[in-house]
């Protein structure tokens, strides 16, 4: 599974390590460095339906998330500029974002119609709309995990145990598609991290 994160330099990392900066949307957290320049596209389906057929968002074939009817999940993006986000069921439908460092991005994640079963509809709001209806979604499907990001700059997505030593890390990978499976288990050296942050839904 790919993992939309950029590379972030060395020189960058020095500040990972000093501070964070959160994003506040009716108990979800997400734990950003604020050294290091980001957006965050708030995703979220809050309408209520009898029928949700979810799916999955990609940018350039790699996974962002999977949506879910009463759900939310905010995601850290690193790269600037043009961004086309897709998702298919019987269609696919794409949406076009510009990615700004420092702005915040409102993502609606609706059904449309479609011939034998519903399409996915995703549409940008604005930041009125957006809080609120992002703060409408019950988070059902509710969700935990962390991003370590390595000396090299590498970065990858897992759910890190609550009780941790003093010379490694451990827990298991994250899987957007499949955010409950536990079963690839992750160790890292803390020699060999430069820094861990967060999404959390805290309702």
């Amino acid at each position: 599974m790919k993992n939309y994160y950029t590379r972030i330099s060395k020189s960058l990392l020095i500040g990972l390590l000093i501070t964070t900066s959160a994003f506040t949307l009716k108990g979800d957290r997400v734990q950003a460095p604020a050294n290091v320049p980001h957006a965050v596209i708030y995703f979220y389906q809050s309408r209520l339906v009898m029928t949700y057929y979810k799916y999955t968002i990609k940018h350039n074939d790699e996974i962002l998330t999977t949506t879910h009817a009463q759900w939310r999940q905010p995601v850290v993006v690193f790269e600037e500029g043009p961004m086309e986000l897709s998702a298919t069921t019987e269609v696919t439908r794409k949406l076009k974002l510009d990615i700004k460092m420092g702005e915040n991005y409102y993502v609606s994640c609706e059904n449309g119609a479609g011939m034998v079963i519903l399409s996915p509809r995703m549409k940008l709001e604005n930041e009125s709309a957006g809080i609120k209806n992002y703060n409408k979604a019950k988070a059902t499907n509710k969700f935990s995990h962390d991003v370590v990001v390595f000396n090299d700059g590498s970065v990858v997505q897992v759910k890190l145990d609550a009780s941790q030593d003093e010379q490694n890390l451990t827990g298991s990978l994250f899987d957007a598609e499949n955010p409950t499976d536990d079963s690839r288990q992750f160790t890292a050296a803390r020699s060999n991290v430069a820094a861990v942050y967060s999404y959390k839904d805290n309702l």
